[in-house]
């Protein structure tokens, strides 16, 4: 009887065994975690599917295991994993190795998993088994990315909490907190004792926080650009607004060094799209200015709209201020305004001198770019000052890159076959020399062929309206003229034997209209000009075979290139003399000219690898060029040949050049002037410029500047200026570089000398500047020798 049992039970297996088989599909396991008992509660809702390389039923425990590729897709839930187990009543799941379970745009990683299929609750834990494992949950969101412990979620309301150590990094943020409560549908949630980063900023909150689209708002906060644990500053607020790859926000902030307030901000934000600081302030002392303090506070609105407000102290000229705004428009283009005002009271002069009576000192500039299509080009620049120093006085830099500035507007556009333009100026400050143009029109039609006979033309037509206005004065000169410019070129080689050179004749005639003369005796009359000559040239060229590293210079072969040439330019006397005209550009200028100009162009070049491509490139080692002018009828009983000009650039290495230009006269066998400049660059560690102006009985002066950085704390520069005629370094500059962390310390000593060699000014500055915005100063201190002396 027992045998016959035993028979009976293994037939039974064998056929559940192969109705389970034939069920299966695909080829790999595939079973329903539905038992075939008539519990109800165990048959309501739908069956869950497991995909497997084994699957096993245990009929006792009801549940159901898989292992290897396990995947299992319910609702709109996808679980994968390496193994699983499923009660087949409850449908709870405890899947372990490799866990992924996606709903509805949320990705959820780790390796341990509890979770219900009917309430779609359950639990993600990182169980950290060997080296090569994470040790962290991670959940994938749209644009966030959370790392954790352990997470508790809820699938059907889309709600997640984490109470240990969690990271969530979003568009180049880092937010590091605890108790985490997050609902994904609202992308929002709140976080507790909070830390995050965006580079270069850092931020601790202490309170509870709260995280929506897009925004954080951060309670009893700070933000610093300081990575230590006790920062040496920060910026305290009661809430921070922080909008990741944008803007920080703050209301009533207070800038502390250490624990020390320093500066109250009524309203504080810094952009996330560049490294500006929000404020600068300069203190210090100078002998015009006395104790002075300069502030700049930048504001930001958007993308479009942005600038810095100055408000400025000056103890011995008082109160000034202005606001610069940058703009940018999405059709239109961008610019930007700038001004600055003031009401002088100069008590730097004794109340008789005029100069310490109260004005008003201003200045208004304004300029525009307008990127019309590719081809087309609007520009247009205002400037108004209130005198001619103003510049010169307060904005000193700008004085030194534009020492006129002029209110000028144009449009231009470009084809192949022309260019056009319109263009006007209009003096807007009466002390500076101008001419006006109202307006100028040009029209260049570019060199073309006519028909197939290799002679290029070629025109220039301009008509303006010109009007030269002298600085405080009613004298001025004003014409209309209408000038035209017309040449042919014929670029060919010469025949025969000197078929190796090649040779390009031309010849040109320009017709100008002056509604009047110089003296508004003579009017409407044309004047006439004659232009012919050519230019020839011809090229050499050795290539030597050669790879070494002589003297430390890398060759990969040499090839050296000798470009001979010959300029002839020749301009028939015009019909009216320029005396008569009045002098408005170098139109007006043109005089007789019969000149040869003979060069030698010399490159010798090599090929090294691009660092970026792993390519060979080309580069000149030396590039030599010698010219000379043969004027063919001098004036004034002037030589034929004129001065030597040679240049020179040399660059044997990467890292440093020679750059030298001079004018040399061979009749009395001295130069005249010589330029000479070397540049050396050893990365961080060194750099080094030395530089020569000789201009014969004008100046004579050596300049060199040497940065070196001593270890990762300190840094040293000097710099020297030295008058080789009076025998004097009419500047010494001395700076001392010191690492604070978070903050660089320079301090300088400047000493400068007159050219006969009398003391003019002493300066000490402390300058304190943020490493995170190394070309700003925000916070420096300058401390004039004058100052020094009083205290």
């Amino acid at each position: 009887m027992e045998n016959c049992f035993l028979k009976k039970s293994r037939i039974l297996r064998l056929f559940l065994f192969l109705g389970l088989t034939f069920l299966s599909y695909p080829l790999y396991a595939q079973q329903s975690a539905e038992p075939a008992a008539k519990d109800k509660s165990a048959q309501s809702g739908k069956p869950i599917i497991v995909d497997a390389k084994n699957v096993s039923y245990l009929q006792e425990e009801g549940k159901m295991s898989g292992e290897g590729n396990v995947k299992i897709k319910y609702d709109d839930v996808v679980l994968e994993s390496d193994k699983v187990l499923v009660d087949t009543k409850s449908k709870d799941a405890e899947a372990t190795g490799n866990v992924k379970i996606t709903y509805k745009g949320i990705t959820m990683l780790g390796n341990k998993l509890f979770y219900n299929f009917n309430t779609k609750i359950g639990k993600m834990v990182q169980e950290k088994e060997s080296d090569q494992d994470s040790d962290k949950v991670k959940v994938l969101y749209k644009d966030k990315v959370l790392e954790t412990d352990h997470i508790d979620f809820n699938l059907e309301s889309k709600e997640a909490v984490a109470p240990a150590h969690i990271v969530v990094r979003e568009k180049g943020m880092e937010i590091t907190g605890q108790d985490l409560i997050y609902h994904f549908d609202e992308e929002s949630g709140t976080i507790r004792n909070i830390r995050f980063k965006a580079l270069p900023w850092y931020g601790r909150a202490r309170d509870v926080s709260r995280l929506t689209a897009g925004k954080i708002t951060a309670k009893q906060a700070y933000v610093t650009t300081c990575d230590k644990e006790n920062p040496h500053y920060r910026i305290q607020a009661k809430r921070f607004y922080i909008y990741p790859q944008d803007r920080i926000v703050a209301k009533n902030a207070v800038m502390l060094v250490g624990k020390v307030p320093v500066l109250y901000m009524p309203y504080w934000k810094h952009s996330l799209k560049d490294n500006h600081s929000n404020v600068t302030v300069s203190v210090g002392n100078k002998k015009e200015w006395g104790w002075f303090a300069l502030s700049s506070w930048r504001y930001y609105i958007n993308d479009g709209l942005k600038g810095n407000i100055h408000l400025d102290e000056r103890e011995l000229k008082g109160f000034a201020g202005g606001i610069d705004t940058d703009y940018k428009t999405d059709e239109y283009g961008q610019g930007e305004i700038k001004t600055y005002y003031m009401d002088e009271r100069d008590k730097y002069y004794d109340d008789t001198d005029p100069r310490s009576q109260e004005r008003e000192r201003y200045r208004i500039k304004a300029k525009h770019r307008w990127q019309v299509d590719p081809s087309s080009l609007f520009l247009f620049e205002y400037n108004k000052l209130s005198d001619i120093d103003f510049i010169k006085d307060y904005l000193y830099r700008e004085y030194e890159q534009d020492v006129q500035p002029v209110s000028e507007t144009s449009f231009s556009t470009s084809r192949n076959e022309y260019n056009f333009s319109v263009y006007a100026r209009k003096r807007t400050n009466d002390f500076y020399s101008e001419v006006e143009r109202l307006p100028e029109i040009k029209l260049n039609v570019n060199s073309f062929e006519l028909g197939d006979t290799n002679l290029y033309y070629r025109n220039e037509l301009q008509a303006a309206s010109l009007n030269k206005k002298y600085a405080d004065s009613d004298i001025d000169t004003d014409a209309n003229r209408l000038d035209t410019y017309q040449e042919l070129k014929y670029p060919t080689k010469l025949p025969g034997d000197f078929d190796w050179i090649n040779f390009t004749p031309y010849a040109g005639m320009r017709q100008t209209y002056y509604s009047k003369d110089l003296n508004g005796t003579e009017h409407d009359f044309f004047r006439g000009v004659q232009y012919y000559g050519f230019d020839m040239n011809t090229k050499f060229y050795r290539t030597f075979d050669y790879q070494g590293r002589p003297l430390g210079i890398e060759v990969n072969s040499l090839r050296h290139i000798i470009t001979p040439s010959v300029k002839y330019n020749y301009i028939h006397n015009p019909t009216v003399s320029a005396d008569k005209l009045g002098d408005f550009d170098s139109i007006d200028e043109i005089t007789k000219l019969n000149r040869f100009t003979f060069g030698l162009e010399n490159y010798l070049q090599t090929k090294w690898k691009n660092p970026d491509s792993d390519e060979m490139e080309s580069v000149d080692l030396v590039y030599f060029y010698p010219h000379v002018d043969y004027v063919y009828n001098p004036k004034d009983d002037s030589r034929h040949f004129g001065m030597i000009d040679t240049e020179l650039n040399v660059r044997p290495c990467r890292w440093w050049q020679i750059d030298s230009d001079s004018v040399y006269n061979q009749y009395q066998r001295r130069f005249d002037t010589a330029n000479f400049d070397l540049s050396a660059d050893g990365g961080k560690k060194w750099r080094l410029a030395l530089g020569k102006r000789y201009d014969r009985g004008v100046s004579d002066q050596t300049t060199g500047d040497v940065f070196y950085r001593i270890n990762r704390n300190w840094q040293v520069r000097t710099y020297l200026r030295y008058l080789a005629d009076s025998d004097t370094f009419q500047e010494q500059q001395y700076t001392v570089y010191r690492d604070l962390h978070c903050w660089l310390l320079q301090v300088s000593y400047d000493v400068k000398f007159d050219e006969n060699g009398n003391n003019q000014d002493r300066t000490i500055w402390f300058i304190f500047k943020l490493k995170a915005f190394p070309d700003e100063s925000p916070i420096p201190l300058s401390i004039n020798y004058n100052a020094l002396n009083r205290i």
